[in-house]
């Protein structure tokens, strides 16, 4: 048998749980959350849920799946939802490509804010050696200058080497559970 069908939780929405203008599709379907892990492995170390709703005909239900999110215990209960009927695995396999999609889009984003961020930084880091450079630029004592000068393009470089290894992030796409 699939490992997957006999995974899945069952559970029914209360009466008036979900917000106004927002029902639940007539008939099950399969609700799946994800967690999207983004780091640099040295100051980014970000987590966030991605929801996924698809119904029987693998229609997806993308405000009904933020809203599931939000719901406390008290406000789902445990049931038995038949489900004959249900192609559980092309669901899972729907829903999973629905989360994909979401969090490619969610990462993309993630990646181009902290790009913005780290070039900012960047201007920062080289405003700051240009102006010592230029300070330095004035000691009449050729060696010191020199030395000097040595030492703040060393620390430049590392500076730059140590903000671009913070550039990349990896993003780590995980399943926490699986609902009907």
């Amino acid at each position: 048998g699939d490992d997957r069908e006999s995974a899945a939780a069952q559970m029914r929405i209360l009466a008036g749980s979900l917000p106004s203008g927002l029902s639940s599709p007539d008939g099950p379907g399969l609700w799946a959350v994800y967690r999207l892990h983004m780091t640099n492995h040295d100051d980014v170390d970000r987590q966030e849920p991605v929801s996924v709703f698809v119904d029987s005909k693998g229609r997806a239900y993308r405000r009904l799946a933020e809203a599931l999110l939000d719901l406390t215990p008290d406000q789902v209960e445990t049931a038995f939802i038949p489900t004959e009927g249900l192609d559980l695995p092309a669901l899972t396999a729907q829903a999973c490509q629905l989360v994909e999609i979401q969090a490619a889009d969610r990462f993309s984003e993630a990646q181009l804010n902290h790009a913005e961020r780290l070039s900012a930084e960047r201007e920062k880091i080289e405003r700051y050696y240009r102006q010592q450079e230029s300070a330095v630029a004035g000691i009449a004592i050729d060696n010191i200058r020199q030395a000097k000068q040595r030492e703040l393009l060393e620390r430049r470089r590392a500076d730059l080497a140590a903000l671009d290894h913070r550039l990349i992030l990896v993003p780590d796409l995980a399943l926490v559970g699986i609902a009907v």
